[in-house]
């Protein structure tokens, strides 16, 4: 029966096929189930199922954008407009946002993914010289040219439908985001919906906390000494400042999220998300079969491992600190993962460990009195620390993690640049009275490192942000990124 299913969906294929169309697109032709969506020009793009619409056109949003927005995101705009306006060239910039916003519908489909394979919208700005030579022309030579995975050279997608487009949901935040079809698996529709929404006020979030001057100012001097990075990092140590902070600013425009559910065995399928700077800075990978209760702060979270790739903005070193005491010595980076130190609290009846589990034992007691908190919240806290660590080894107090752990942390409790953390805030969460999976892992920390005295503790993690006594910051210590 198989065999002739497929044999039948062969002759359907060739008496539909159409020449103009890739195989794929042919094959929708084939397939009951499909998807469709307000493509640029008012028509309806036919998409299957497993596509997933990473952007869409919002003509409120973009009639506001600023001219190093657009400098950005369209840098033939600012080269035709050097070329052909100079002395007027923030008007021929607005000219090109006003003619983009008057040539594509208000919630169209900008940027959709099939398997893998990423497709924009594609424009042109180049018109024929006297030669029939490519140059740069005007506002009103620009034109829409559909969706490509190459604008410059790849084939444009084709497969359109008489079919009316579904009806945008709407988001809370404004935006309409086409739902796909009524067979797409809503939970996880609502999850990418969500995703989407949550990734836009998390990109607002970190073009805040850069932009603030009191950002800025640290950021610089913690560049200043080549000493605070470590090996790891040295490659990226090399990388000029304006490049590094143009580079921030890059990632933030450019985020795409891919997503994923248990269907799929070789994700991350513990993970709220994740990203994989070595392959790509702009994709973050979200898993639509956990329940995330705070996404917001998972992509403030993976948004930080990917600008740390580039260049960090608080070294390992400092990060480290953080959860040492200052009459402790500093490990090197190389010893503190060591599982081997955990061992007593792993398997309580280790006679080798017994001496460093009894300190430990002594420090909890001691922590225990001074912050009024009972014993066994502490021990249930070192414990649990061990058995992430023993999963995972490395992981619990990884820098980039804590540097991750601490900007969601922040963000969950609306902690400016300028402001503390404090105890009292963090309190709820140490009880677990209150939880947040963010500050879990940056208290699973404290307690790997033996329950470090917290006020000192939090103080490090502050002075991350800014440091007491400093000048009063200077907006020109680090330019604002220029876009050029």
């Amino acid at each position: 029966m198989d065999n002739a299913g497929n044999i039948l969906k062969k002759i359907l294929l060739n008496m539909k096929y159409d020449s103009r169309k890739t195989l794929k697109e042919n094959k929708l032709l084939l397939e009951e189930k499909k998807q469709y969506a307000l493509a640029w020009d008012g028509r309806t793009l036919e998409l299957p199922l497993n596509a997933v619409i990473n952007n869409t056109h919002n003509h409120s949003k973009f009639i506001s954008r600023s001219i190093s927005d657009l400098e950005t995101n369209f840098p033939l705009w600012s080269e035709a407009c050097k070329i052909h306006k100079p002395k007027e060239y923030g008007k021929c910039l607005n000219d090109y946002k006003i003619k983009w916003n008057s040539s594509v519908k208000d919630g169209s489909v900008r940027a959709f993914k099939i398997d893998g394979k990423q497709y924009y919208q594609c424009y042109n700005v180049h018109v024929p010289d006297k030669n029939n030579s490519p140059v740069l022309g005007t506002p009103k030579d620009m034109k829409m040219a559909g969706y490509s995975d190459n604008c410059v050279s790849g084939r444009f997608w084709t497969a359109y439908s008489k079919n009316p487009p579904n009806p945008p949901a709407k988001n809370p935040d404004g935006d309409n985001t086409p739902t796909g079809s009524a067979d797409v698996d809503m939970a996880n529709q609502a999850c990418k919906t969500n995703a989407q929404t949550e990734l836009s006020k998390a990109v607002s979030f970190w073009k805040n906390w850069l932009n603030d001057p009191i950002t800025i100012k640290k950021v610089k001097e913690n560049w200043k000494d080549e000493s605070n990075f470590l090996a790891t990092y040295m490659n990226t140590f090399t990388v000029e400042s304006r490049d590094a902070w143009n580079k921030y600013f890059k990632i933030l425009d450019n985020l795409i999220l891919t997503f994923y559910d248990n269907t799929k065995p070789n994700e991350e399928l513990d993970s709220f998300a994740y990203v994989v700077p070595d392959n790509s800075l702009y994709t973050i990978h979200v898993n639509c079969s956990l329940d995330d209760k705070d996404r917001l702060g998972t992509m403030v979270h993976e948004i930080q491992h990917l600008l740390y790739h580039v260049k960090p903005l608080n070294p390992a070193k400092k990060i480290n600190n953080v959860f040492v005491t200052k009459n402790e010595e500093i490990e090197p980076i190389s010893n503190i993962f060591d599982i081997t130190k955990l061992g007593s609290f792993g398997n309580v009846n280790n006679s080798d460990n017994s001496e460093e589990m009894e300190t430990d034992l002594k420090k909890m007691d001691y922590v225990s009195k001074t912050l009024n908190l009972p014993y066994e919240t502490l021990w249930l806290w070192k414990t649990e620390s061990v058995k992430k660590e023993i999963k995972k080894p490395g992981y619990v107090c990884r820098e980039t993690e804590k540097m991750s752990n601490i900007m969601s942390v922040r963000r969950h409790l609306g902690v400016q640049p300028k402001d503390k953390i404090t105890l009292d805030m963090l309190m709820p969460y140490i009880t677990k009275k209150k939880y947040h999976n963010d500050i879990s892992w940056v208290l699973m920390c404290w307690a790997q490192r033996n329950f470090t005295d917290i006020n000192v503790m939090l103080d490090e993690i502050n002075a991350l942000a800014f440091k007491q006594g400093d000048e009063p910051p200077k907006i020109g210590d680090l330019p604002k990124p220029n876009y050029g």
